[in-house]
């Protein structure tokens, strides 16, 4: 270790790497001076986790807890956003790690520490009914950032930031990863896949994003959950975490799960007041169509920044994970028409994978059954098409007969109700009432009645409403 770092510090060479000598020394300087404040013991530092940028994190021994230090280096990293939003989230009640100490000039920050049980491996190793409780909580502790987290503090999460992220699909893992080249066909339908997905984003109610709301960045914790990797946050699309939360990059859940928790939580949000806007607030078709499309966008990025990891950062397990991503893609593209297109661009990724565990008469094979699966989709798309237009005449015929029906019966009784009235009048029968004592009362009754009858049905014959 440098001359200038403390001697304390120097317990931590074996246990943590410094690539960099004037970073290590940096950082022993750092610990020497906010170290005391807290009872730091430099002799416990060790790697607790990382992630898939530059940051990691080291954890360290106080007197009575322990706590976490961020090693951020600049420039490749800010830990003014991480700082800001910590803020934010305290501010809000939420479970999420303190900012104890900050120096964000050298990138070093000193953390509580909320434990090291992940929601992942929680999840990995729950049974249905702890799984349920573990999502439940997640999209309660969701509903609350997105109604108490403030989003005009944070940075908007416009089309141009829509559009780069796509951009890094065709990149890293169309031309990176899979050496693909698109032809004009190709690049047309990718242009016009982002447009539709970037539209539908943006015509999104905005709240607070986290933009990893993921098992991999809660905690199982006391309140749960906690809530880690928040410094990326934006103020953008209502579904985007809450798609992030149920597709996510490690597990995978039915859709029958996926639609439960996503009716769970949509309702608490509703009840709860996050804006949701007219539409989405009260269909939960709309909003479930929007948070695939969401989500959507978000694999096709994820898996760019994954290939870019493997490719660039030299990180090959990120891309163990590929095929989970292209399967939710996969899944949503084939539910929609406008983006059944795509399945042209990104499948191809997956016929010309290079792995060598499909032959290529095997790849044959799949092409064809992929083409006829499309061609049955198309087929049970028109007869849907059909049969709901013949549900629609067969309603149209019935309705107008039953309308034909009603103006009889209306007919009838608009005639009878004047013929009522007077048989009403002369049923009462009075002394004072002459017309009933005279011999000709009864048939000039009658021959009036039918007289009004039979005006009121020239009436409505001249009126061609009979």
């Amino acid at each position: 270790m440098s001359t200038s770092a403390s001697p304390d510090t120097a317990g931590t060479q074996d246990a943590v790497s410094w690539p960099d000598p004037a970073r290590r020394a940096a950082f022993g300087r750092w610990l020497a001076e906010v170290g005391p404040r807290h009872g730091l013991q430099p002799q416990t530092l060790a790697p607790a986790s990382a992630d898939a940028s530059f940051r990691r994190y080291l954890r360290i021994q106080g007197d009575a807890a322990s706590f976490i230090v961020m090693d951020a280096p600049p420039p490749h990293e800010d830990v003014r956003p991480f700082v800001h939003v910590a803020a934010l989230i305290g501010a809000a009640g939420l479970h999420a790690p303190r900012v104890l100490e900050a120096d964000p000039a050298q990138g070093f920050l000193l953390l509580d520490d909320l434990g090291r049980r992940l929601y992942l491996d929680a999840l990995r190793e729950a049974d249905p009914a702890e799984a349920d409780r573990l999502m439940r909580d997640a999209t309660a502790a969701l509903v609350q950032w997105q109604l108490r987290v403030p989003a005009d503090t944070l940075p908007p999460y416009d089309g141009a930031l829509l559009a780069r992220e796509l951009a890094l699909f065709p990149e890293w893992c169309v031309r990176g990863k899979h050496h693909i080249s698109w032809g004009d066909r190709e690049r047309a339908i990718w242009d016009r896949t982002c447009r539709l997905l970037i539209d539908a984003a943006l015509a999104q109610p905005t709240v607070a994003v986290h933009r990893d709301w993921m098992p991999r960045n809660l905690m199982v914790a006391d309140p749960n959950p906690g809530i880690l990797d928040f410094q990326d946050a934006v103020r953008g699309p209502v579904t985007y975490d809450l798609a992030s939360l149920l597709r996510d990059a490690f597990v995978s859940w039915d859709e029958e799960r996926e639609l439960d928790w996503a009716v769970r939580a949509w309702q608490a949000a509703r009840d709860a007041g996050v804006p949701l806007g007219e539409a989405f607030g009260s269909d939960f078709g709309g909003f479930w169509r929007a948070l695939e499309w969401m989500g959507l966008q978000r694999h096709l990025k994820v898996l760019g920044i994954f290939c870019r990891l493997e490719l660039r950062d030299a990180k090959p397990q990120y891309a163990r994970d590929l095929p989970r991503f292209f399967g939710y893609a996969t899944r949503v593209a084939h539910r929609y028409a406008e983006l059944r297109p795509l399945l042209e661009t990104h499948l191809s990724v997956l016929r010309d994978d290079d792995i060598g565990l499909v032959t290529e008469e095997t790849r044959r094979f799949l092409r064809d059954a992929h083409d006829h699966v499309l061609q049955l989709i198309d087929i049970v798309e028109t007869y849907r098409e059909l049969a709901s237009g013949l549900l629609d005449l067969y309603l149209s015929s019935l309705s107008n007969r039953m309308n034909e029906v009603m103006k009889v019966l209306t007919i009838i009784a608009t005639i009878f109700i004047p013929l009522s009235f007077l048989a009403g009048v002369w049923g009462m029968n009075f002394d004072s009432m002459p017309e009933l004592h005279t011999r000709w009362g009864y048939p000039a009754a009658l021959f009036f009645m039918g007289a009004v009858a039979l005006g009121l049905i020239a009436w409505f014959r001249r009126r061609k409403w009979i």
